[in-house]
């Protein structure tokens, strides 16, 4: 492998690196929503939180769909294609979030 093409797969790393990173700072916003689970009325700051929550988690997930755009494109540049029965596996695949344990926010 040429060091064009080292430099080129480095970056993509790179890139997806910062995309996972994106993925640890949403999943904690979002788990706040959880608190709707309990039923019952909201306080009006509560209210003002969950506002402010659903604004960052629609960012994050702005700034996602914009990068994996972005990384495919590039990823494409170097020829890497899927093949279509890989496509369709992908497709198939669960994505699920991290789990509460991880961050502390186990509510039962």
């Amino acid at each position: 492998m040429s060091r064009d093409e080292r430099s080129k797969y480095a970056s993509i790393y790179s890139y997806v690196r910062g995309l996972h990173a994106v993925v640890l700072e949403e999943y904690p916003v979002s788990v706040e929503f959880r608190m709707l689970e309990h039923g019952g009325p909201l306080s009006e700051a509560s209210q003002d939180r969950l506002r402010a929550d659903v604004s960052r988690v629609h960012g994050y997930n702005r700034i996602l769909a914009y990068a994996s755009r972005e990384a495919a494109a590039l990823i494409q540049t170097m020829g890497v294609r899927l093949t279509p029965a890989h496509q369709q596996e992908i497709a198939k695949e669960d994505c699920p979030l991290p789990e509460d344990t991880l961050w502390g926010t186990r509510n039962g």
